[in-house]
């Protein structure tokens, strides 16, 4: 009876986690840690970071789970792999990325959006080093 409970313990907490996909696309640098989060372009601070890659953050709807917070482990998680020191939160877009629903040769465009996913854009930022300021030589 034990491990009955055990098993339903373990579904429960993986319906609960919901499905993430992060695609990141750009450069990879050592990983790191501490990573800074910015949820305007405006806040960061002049001439420290310079933008290393863009990712696409795809979360299920589940009622369940605290969304940002999956979203920002998801994030934080890519970051560090890849060796961001500082990452851009965009907004939360609830609809999900459009899926083509036929062959891409058809040409009929027919786009939908998944009313069952959230989207978020992040920009993936590289602290400068003092050879590499935007505006120098």
């Amino acid at each position: 009876m034990r491990s009955l409970y055990c098993w339903l313990f373990f579904f429960a907490a993986a319906f609960l986690a919901g499905c993430a996909d992060i695609n990141y696309h750009g450069e990879t640098a050592a990983p790191t840690e501490n990573v800074q989060f910015y949820y305007n372009r405006n806040d960061l601070p002049k001439n420290v970071y310079r933008v290393m890659g863009e990712s696409v953050v795809t979360v299920d709807d589940n009622p369940f789970i605290n969304l940002s917070d999956t979203v920002q482990q998801e994030i934080k998680r890519k970051a560090e792999a890849v060796g961001a020191d500082a990452v851009v939160v965009g907004q939360l877009e609830r609809g999900g990325s459009s899926e083509h629903k036929c062959t891409e040769q058809c040409g009929c465009h027919a786009h939908s959006k998944n009313p069952n996913q959230i989207t978020v854009s992040a920009t993936f930022m590289k602290r400068q080093t003092e050879n590499r300021v935007i505006g120098t030589k």
